[in-house]
């Protein structure tokens, strides 16, 4: 929910302001809760690459600093009676009671950088244990040490992010390899319901099928011509006798070159892969390095 927040109040990194996919205008508009933003649009990780420096600088200070009232304001806004803090519903109306506290924070953090005491009862860390079953022996976990577990991982994400961004990449990445097959896999199932036609020559005349058939978002890319950082494109089609079209090229490149991903990405309609590790789509037409 923080980094939901954090995007919706000016502090959104570049990897998401210049995003074509529009995941911010999701957010606003409410068509995706704050934690499947996360998981879609972020690979579920939290990092610096996903604020501006503004962010970054209040995300450390409410975090780490050390540690940040972070997890405390977590637990007295959502936590009351609930076993652990894995259990908060994914909600908007959950969003909407966390961000008043995350604006009082940022706003004390922005007049001086201390944080003052809620004015909500003191937080009562839960002893609540967690059982964990080890080869056959039980180990009790107190929910203090994963909290303080969570604040741990939270501080490396901030510490290493070259080691992320190369994780994003490399998650963006496969995405991109996934969604070719995928089309590839839309293509022929076209061109055998249109056999005057042949192949399509849109990304978006392939999702209309699935609309009419009650087909799943997941194919959502075919009208936004994105997926994960990549951008996709139908860059040559080839018309035979009577205008069928019996061939086609799809490309994905990374639409912020070295940092949404590296490699480019290409198919036809044999549905072979291929790659350029320059991020060209000329070239991985050109050359066709087989993944």
């Amino acid at each position: 929910m923080f980094v939901a927040w954090a995007l919706m109040s000016g502090l959104a990194g570049d990897i998401h302001v210049t995003d074509p996919s529009g995941a911010i205008p999701k957010l606003r508009a409410r068509s995706i809760t704050p934690g499947r933003f996360l998981l879609e649009y972020c690979d579920g990780k939290f990092t610096n690459e996903d604020l501006n420096d503004e962010g970054n600088a209040f995300a450390r200070a409410y975090f780490e600093s050390p540690p940040g009232p972070y997890l405390a304001d977590y637990e007295v806004v959502l936590g009351e009676g609930l076993p652990d803090l894995y259990r908060v519903p994914d909600t908007w109306g959950n969003f909407d009671r966390l961000r008043l506290i995350l604006d009082r924070r940022f706003a004390e953090w922005k007049n001086g950088g201390s944080f003052s005491s809620l004015a909500v009862p003191e937080v009562r860390l839960r002893t609540i244990s967690t059982s964990l079953n080890l080869q056959g022996l039980w180990w009790r976990v107190p929910v203090q040490l994963g909290v303080a577990i969570a604040v741990v991982l939270i501080t490396a994400w901030f510490l290493s992010p070259t080691l992320d961004i190369k994780g994003r990449q490399a998650a963006n990445e496969a995405a991109a390899v996934r969604t070719l097959s995928r089309i590839n896999q839309l293509e022929r199932k076209y061109a055998a319901s249109h056999s005057s036609q042949g192949f399509a020559c849109q990304l978006s005349l392939l999702k209309l099928p699935l609309i009419a058939g009650g087909g799943g978002d997941r194919d959502d890319f075919l009208l936004t011509g994105t997926v994960s950082g990549y951008k996709l494109s139908i860059v040559g089609c080839l018309a035979g006798g009577g205008g069928v079209v019996t061939g086609y090229q799809i490309t994905a490149v990374p639409w912020a070159e070295g940092s949404t991903g590296v490699r480019a990405f290409c198919t036809d309609e044999s549905g072979a892969l291929w790659y350029d590790r320059r991020g060209s789509a000329e070239k991985c037409l050109a050359e066709r390095e087989s993944l």
